[in-house]
């Protein structure tokens, strides 16, 4: 099981998708997945038991699993991928895009760099499965999936999303 853990609008459920495509639909330039649980508002009152038997539920069922609960993955010592919005421009690619794919829930990561500074410092420290933000919106995923994953990856899906106007390299 890969679990992929990343902060909003970086890309996490396509990675999670090119893992694994089973259940995932896509909609207006964005991946979404049936496997969503692992969301802050859904797993509030989660406790850490009913997260672990979800994570066993979806391993049993997937090869990948996408989270944004980062100190739950940590406090159990799970083995991730992160996907790091490293840079400024990044950050804010990352807040437009979930802007535009959530427009209804937009103001949960307006003026929210500096947690995403934290997520990314944080993650950094519990695992050297990196792949930032940059590196999937310029056509670099599969190539950095390959150094972390052995199964097939879905390349077909990957160019679908790269297509799509709202995962557009920033502008310089």
């Amino acid at each position: 099981m890969n679990i992929i853990v990343y902060p909003p609008g970086s890309g996490g459920n396509l990675v999670s998708a090119v893992i694994d495509s089973k259940n995932c639909y896509y909609r207006n330039g964005h991946f979404e997945t049936y496997r969503r649980r692992l969301r802050e508002n859904a797993v509030e009152s989660m406790s850490d038991e009913d997260k672990d038997n979800y994570i066993t539920k979806m391993g049993n069922l997937f090869l990948s699993v996408p989270s944004h609960v980062i100190d739950y993955h940590i406090k159990r010592n799970h083995d991730f991928i992160l996907i790091a919005p490293v840079t400024d421009i990044e950050i804010n690619w990352c807040i437009n895009r979930f802007s535009k794919i959530h427009p209804d829930v937009k103001q949960l990561v307006q003026g929210t760099e500096s947690s995403f500074k934290e997520f990314v410092t944080n993650g950094k420290k519990h695992t050297d499965k990196v792949i930032t933000v940059e590196e999937i919106y310029t056509g670099k995923l599969i190539e950095r999936l390959k150094e972390y994953v052995s199964t097939p990856l879905d390349t077909h899906l990957y160019d679908t999303w790269l297509e799509a106007d709202i995962n557009q390299k920033p502008k310089e």
